[in-house]
């Protein structure tokens, strides 16, 4: 998306309705943003360049409306083994997994400032609900 000179990162936009929605306790407004999350997460599929945060922000709204599928698993699996050089997408994978301890290590492997980051976005809410 091209606005005025200015790039606006579909992702960016994704995460922010999705952290809006982790926020608010209003169902209507939940659902209305869940729609337009929705909306905007299959154009972005349809569009990005960055696949995999492309990936990883489809699936963790998929979660929060119903369980992934083993095709969704596979997806992810199959995004991991190619992405083992980048914590934060390999941190991401392991949330949306569920494992914990994985997603541990990913962590650890990120900067301190990339981790102060990471506890505004979404993904985080679903790690810390990790066991």
């Amino acid at each position: 998306l091209d606005t005025t000179g200015s790039k606006i990162d579909a992702n960016d936009t994704l995460v922010r309705i999705i952290s809006a929605y982790d926020k608010i306790e209003d169902t209507n407004k939940k659902l209305e943003l869940l729609k337009w999350a929705n909306q905007l997460s299959d154009w972005n599929i349809a569009h990005s360049h960055d696949k995999p945060r492309t990936m990883i922000n489809h699936l963790q709204l998929k979660q929060r409306q119903e369980e992934l599928s083993d095709v969704d698993v596979e997806k992810l699996n199959s995004l991991l083994l190619k992405s083992q050089t980048e914590p934060e997408i390999c941190f991401g994978i392991s949330v949306l997994l569920g494992i914990r301890r994985q997603a541990d290590l990913y962590w650890k492997k990120m900067s301190r400032d990339i981790q102060e980051a990471y506890k505004d976005f979404p993904i985080y809410n679903l790690y810390c609900k990790l066991v």
